[in-house]
């Protein structure tokens, strides 16, 4: 059951959107060398602390990836999955990962991203616009959308056809995932996997 790969860009695109809601631009971190002074003083110690990468985020969270590994989703999933190539964000208060499927005839990858609380947006009140933003874009005629019990403190999910997505927040966490796939319990295996990282986070 082969997917298209831009099927898979539009979702992760989209959950990206909607997790911008959160997102602090404050946060992120600059492009390397930005932050060179261009006055003639003297260049850091040898031994100043390196800015940390975005792919390992400082502060109080971790890279979603080492945080629910592949391992574990793998296990929910009942098949394998690994950590894919696609980009996902990491920052301060921003964190994603993107689990491929090793054999697509065996079922879909997972797609996630959660954020915390920033100082300007509360993880709640991004949730709760991000579900209303979420719903009103939906087309009813071809769209389910539910609240859910169960996950976190607060869940809602929209399912079209091929797609799910479910949004969840739990304290001062949101999340964000989206997984493929036409199976019936494919939206009861995305809860799990989304409750599992928000155990984690």
């Amino acid at each position: 059951m082969p997917i298209k790969k831009s099927l898979l860009i539009v979702s992760i695109g989209t959950l990206a959107l909607i997790a911008g809601c959160n997102q602090n631009p404050a946060a992120t971190p600059p492009p390397a060398g930005a932050n060179k002074d261009v006055a003639s003083t003297p260049s850091p110690s040898p031994t100043s602390t390196p800015t940390p990468s975005p792919s390992t985020p400082s502060g109080k969270i971790k890279n979603l990836c080492q945080l629910l590994t592949p391992a574990e989703v793998s296990e929910i999933l009942g098949y394998s999955v690994k950590v894919g190539d696609l980009p996902m964000p990491n920052g301060e208060t921003v964190t994603g990962c993107h689990y491929e499927s090793t054999d697509t005839d065996k079922g879909y990858g997972v797609t996630m991203i959660a954020n915390y609380d920033n100082p300007s947006v509360p993880a709640k009140s991004a949730y709760d616009s991000a579900v209303s933003e979420l719903k009103s874009s939906l087309d009813p005629a071809s769209t389910k959308f539910e609240d859910v019990t169960g996950v976190g403190d607060s869940a809602a999910l929209s399912s079209s056809g091929f797609m799910g997505t479910l949004l969840a927040v739990k304290g001062n966490v949101w999340i964000s995932g989206s997984m493929a796939g036409s199976d019936a319990s494919r939206n009861d295996t995305l809860k799990k996997v989304v409750a599992a990282a928000l155990e984690k986070l």
